[in-house]
């Protein structure tokens, strides 16, 4: 195992603020397949569990709002929240502190005669589940250029469209959890990986014909194509064209890609890395010796 893991070889690709593509070398497919799996499903975020709708006169029905609601991205660390335990006598609108939650309110009204959009940015903080002292009438503050910045939605998720006089007053609370529950809590929208190609050119003069098929990866240099190590390419060209190319696969190389919501990727994969080895030293000490 010592000498398994020492082979092991990560190369960065790309990183942004919400993507990662990374090379890793040397692994079995169940690996890479343990390691998408846990990030999918066992990788905690945080996510809007509960919607207490006091008003709502648009066309929305209360439980397509409330869905729409909870599918907005919440930015915060998962870690410094406790998991809610819902006991026999368990109240959400009681039980739920900031230890183990986070309030968010929704109350807006169209005033004008046109149409009006709803976006997450109109939502605001709450204290707790039971603070009554908001006055709906009373005009928020104007937020400071920090307090914009450290708002823990996403902004600019569309929510609903207002008709003139239509209102909605609504509370939420959002609470830890996994995707293996709900698909709300997943931390990313797109995961997984594919076995790096080597890709020969067996006959330049078919390129024109073939370069439909790359999505990446084809290079000229000095008149001649070449393909990367990174190429993506539509194995349909192997198949329309049999005398143009030849496409072979790396059975232990492998490109990762994660693609996540609210969360910087690179942070969710480490978290993910550490759930995997909690679960195998759990398994470990399982199986006896």
């Amino acid at each position: 195992m010592a000498d398994y893991l020492r082979n092991i070889e990560v190369k960065d690709i790309e990183k942004t603020n919400e993507l990662l593509s990374f090379r890793i070398n040397n692994i079995d497919h169940s690996v890479a397949n343990a390691l998408r799996r846990t990030i999918m499903s066992d990788t905690p975020t945080m996510a809007i569990h509960w919607v207490y709708i006091r008003e709502n006169s648009s066309v929305m029905a209360d439980e397509v709002l409330a869905h729409r609601l909870g599918l907005v991205p919440v930015i915060a660390d998962p870690d410094e929240f406790e998991e809610v335990v819902q006991k026999e006598s368990f109240n959400p609108a009681t039980d739920i502190t900031n230890r183990t939650g986070m309030f968010f309110e929704l109350v807006v009204e169209n005033k004008t005669n046109d149409v009006v959009s709803i976006y997450s940015n109109d939502i605001s903080v709450a204290s707790g589940p039971l603070d009554r002292s908001a006055d709906p009438k009373k005009k928020p503050k104007k937020e400071t250029q920090k307090q914009k910045q450290n708002f823990p939605l996403k902004p600019g998720v569309l929510i609903t469209r207002l008709a003139p006089h239509q209102k909605i007053e609504a509370r939420m609370t959002a609470i830890k959890g996994v995707g293996r529950a709900h698909a709300k809590w997943m931390p990313t929208s797109v995961c997984f990986y594919r076995h790096v190609k080597t890709v020969e050119i067996k006959d330049q003069e078919k390129v024109p014909a073939i370069k439909k098929y790359f999505r990446a990866g084809l290079v000229e240099k000095n008149g001649t194509y070449e393909v990367s190590e990174n190429a993506q390419i539509n194995p349909d060209v192997a198949k329309h064209h049999p005398d143009a190319v030849e496409i072979l696969k790396n059975p232990t190389h492998f490109i990762f890609e994660l693609e996540t919501v609210s969360e910087d990727p690179k942070s969710v994969l480490k978290r993910s890395i550490k759930i995997l080895q909690q679960k195998l030293e759990s398994l470990k000490n399982e199986v006896p010796c």
